[in-house]
């Protein structure tokens, strides 16, 4: 029993600050976070989520102080919206086809809708989130 209950203390300690882990504690109230996303508002609201969560677990508001937010991608940026734009284009087109397929019994568009579908999912998923942002924020 007493292994039962040092476990479920570890384990409650370890997921405590899950939620702000990229945080990096600063002096004077200067805290940092880096975070990605596939479009530089994704890449700001994951980074300002685990600022908000930071601050809430001391009953705070966060303040950004700084964002500085850039495309990091291996690609050119054109090429990475396109590559991102189809693979969504891709998998909705696809998914929409292989229903109608299955619907009206067309076997040949119900496969070609999920080969697409499945192209799409493929590009998706080599796509590696291509924009940072850096942020710099206290908790007032």
């Amino acid at each position: 029993m007493r292994k039962k209950n040092e476990l479920l203390i570890l384990i409650l300690l370890f997921t405590s600050c899950a939620h702000h882990y990229a945080v990096k504690k600063g002096k004077n109230n200067r805290h940092r976070i880096s975070k990605t996303g596939d479009s530089a508002g994704k890449a700001y609201d994951r980074a300002y989520k685990q600022a908000l969560h930071f601050c809430d677990s001391s009953k705070k508001k966060v303040k950004i102080l700084k964002k500085v937010e850039k495309y990091t991608g291996n690609v050119s940026e054109a090429e990475y919206r396109r590559q991102v734009d189809y693979s969504k284009t891709a998998m909705i087109a696809g998914g929409a086809a292989s229903v109608v397929g299955s619907a009206i019994g067309a076997n040949t568009l119900k496969t070609a809708g999920n080969v697409a579908g499945g192209l799409g999912f493929l590009v998706n998923a080599t796509t590696k989130d291509a924009y940072t942002i850096n942020m710099t924020f206290a908790c007032l």
